[in-house]
């Protein structure tokens, strides 16, 4: 699929028609995943579909993805849906535009390029490896049973506040968890085609919650900045780097206090939010496969043998990484993203208007029997011989593409692939007797529906 130069071919952009008001409405919040799935298999790679005065359309080829996700800066920005998390995260990198987004990532990048990843590796791996000890600790006597959602979201945020800010949060651990559970909640209402006349209704329980999550996010944070600038200039962490940032290309000025809370809000929910379940689904797939987490044993065995994890371990860990790569395939924590459309975009002679929100689905690309045979299965094989030269760059784009690529994405590698190989290295992961692949549960994330059981035992 290419785009083409000229005068476009006005031809009309095919989908489904509602037989009544706010019937697409009702299917999208029924199901997300059926209904995007159904868009795609019923009316291609490009897809329309109205609701109420919102126009989307849907891409589901690689190529018309790399034409949006690629494109120039003031062509696109920001879709719906992180338009209305700024209800959450404020103008933090992931959901501000334009100058703003540009100055901000300017102050944010260092902090995440390689040589400071590889600084922060270590640390990765001694909590994941503190955290298989506590696990190995309460199975000495019978097998554990865990909940993994709940076990990786911590693992996460104590990297996330040792890496990101130099803090110790188990005290807070509980509180940040649910506050986020209950952001997450509420964001359900916040992108739903309905939210116009829902948040009119203050009362609602979710919507109450909400607003304490976001009291107690704000109390967590204000406490953490607080404290470091107690502590004075001189520490090494993100954290101190975002309190001393100075902008060399722009006015030369700091952060403003509203924009350090939304980004280091930002850092802290969504940097530790995404990698949380990304390990989740990957310990279900682990649990399910005896085999491979022998073999994976063996590989941490050979690169790094009784020795501590650590960034230099990481290049060698072709299993592990292969093991990750397969789960962002068929378990993108971003399992869909959003556009807006500046201006008009033509894309295989179709003409997308301006003001029309674009979706690309990993979901949905990520499983396409075209570009990955057999897709439904658990792979990492695939992983570890060279990509087919047929498939596209954008038929696999778990972290985006282009100007608002993730800035963490090597961090997130670099924490997925440490914390598996020292958890699996530590302990054998079961799924309980008759237990199947937990249903997926798209909001802002790709989350498991209910709480992921899992048994733990000592190698």
């Amino acid at each position: 699929m290419q785009s083409t130069t000229g005068a476009p071919r006005r031809r009309p952009i095919p989908g489904p028609v509602s037989r009544y008001p706010g019937e697409l409405a009702l299917q999208i919040m029924q199901s997300r995943l059926a209904f995007f799935e159904t868009l795609h298999r019923r009316f291609g790679d490009v897809a329309r579909v109205t609701l109420g005065r919102e126009a989307l359309v849907l891409l589901s080829h690689p190529e018309a993805i790399r034409s949006v996700l690629g494109a120039p800066q003031g062509k696109f920005k920001k879709g719906m849906a992180l338009e209305r998390a700024k209800l959450m995260l404020g103008e933090g990198l992931l959901t501000s535009e334009g100058a703003h987004h540009l100055r901000q990532r300017r102050l944010v990048q260092p902090a995440f390029h390689r040589e400071r990843i590889a600084g922060y590796a270590d640390t990765m791996a001694r909590l994941a490896e503190a955290h298989a000890d506590g696990w190995r600790a309460r199975a000495a006597d019978a097998p554990l049973t865990i909940e993994a959602s709940g076990e990786m979201h911590a693992l996460a945020l104590a990297i996330a506040g040792e890496t990101f800010f130099g803090a110790d949060f188990s005290a807070d651990t509980a509180r940040v968890s649910r506050a986020i559970d209950d952001s997450m909640e509420a964001f359900q209402l916040v992108v739903s085609p309905l939210f116009p006349v829902l948040r009119r209704i203050p009362v609602l329980p979710a919507m109450r919650r909400f607003r304490a999550a976001q009291a107690a996010l704000d109390d967590v944070i204000a406490r953490l900045v607080a404290a470091r600038r107690a502590e004075g200039p001189g520490r090494d962490d993100l954290l101190g780097m975002l309190l001393e940032a100075r902008d060399g290309e722009g006015d030369g000025g700091g952060m403003s206090e509203r924009q350090l809370r939304d980004e280091v809000l930002t850092l802290l929910a969504a940097g530790h939010e995404t990698t949380a379940n990304l390990l989740t689904w990957t310990l279900c797939e682990l649990a399910a496969a005896p085999l491979l987490q022998d073999a994976l044993r063996a590989e941490v065995a050979a690169v790094a043998g009784d020795a501590p994890l650590g960034a230099a371990h990481v290049p060698r860990l072709v299993l592990a990484r292969a093991i990750v790569s397969e789960a962002l395939r068929l378990h993108p924590p971003a399992w869909i993203m959003g556009r807006r459309a500046l201006v008009d975009h033509e894309i295989d002679g179709y003409v997308i208007p301006r003001g029309t929100t674009v979706l690309a689905s990993q979901w949905i690309v990520h499983r396409d029997a075209r570009w990955w045979p057999d897709p439904a299965r658990f792979d990492p094989g695939r992983w570890l011989a060279d990509a087919p030269a047929t498939r596209p760059k954008f038929a696999f784009f778990p972290f985006g593409a282009g100007v608002r690529m993730c800035v963490g994405d090597q961090f997130a590698w670099t924490e997925a692939i440490l914390a598996v190989a020292a958890l699996v290295r530590a302990v054998r992961l079961s799924m309980p007797a008759g237990a199947s692949m937990p249903v997926p549960a798209p909001s802002i994330t790709l989350r498991a529906q209910r709480p992921v059981t899992l048994s733990v035992e000592r190698v």
